[in-house]
């Protein structure tokens, strides 16, 4: 089962993330801010996908260098960046593939048909 890890500040989003995920078969980890995030990563939490809201409010920590670290401790992890912005290709050109960038609000069949694609999954 792919384990995927989604940090939002937005308990809403979080919910719906759980319940739409985890009905599609994928086992699925929640933080509300990248700083909840750093340790486990750092201490090499094994995952197959990162979901994380690109603005992290009232966070020090961004969606894009929750990436980064990411990447430091998963060189190939697929980045799936949650938005609400539009020119948001621009700002993540520094984060390599496999990298998705889900426009918000996004629904329950496209979301889970994006990251399957994206993955090459079906579970």
């Amino acid at each position: 089962m792919p384990v995927v890890l989604c940090v939002d500040g937005d308990e809403e989003v979080r919910d719906w993330l759980d319940l739409v995920l985890g009905e599609a078969g994928y086992e699925v980890h929640f933080a509300e801010m990248a700083s909840d995030v750093v340790k486990p990563l750092r201490d090499n939490f094994r995952l197959d996908l990162l979901i994380t809201d690109f603005e992290m409010s009232e966070e020090s920590i961004s969606g894009l260098a929750l990436a980064k670290l990411a990447r430091n401790s998963q060189p190939d992890l697929p980045i799936v960046f949650l938005s609400e912005l539009s020119d948001l290709e621009e700002k993540v050109e520094e984060i390599a593939r496999p990298m998705l960038i889900l426009k918000k609000p996004i629904g329950r069949d496209a979301l889970v048909a994006a990251i399957r694609g994206f993955l090459g999954t079906e579970i």
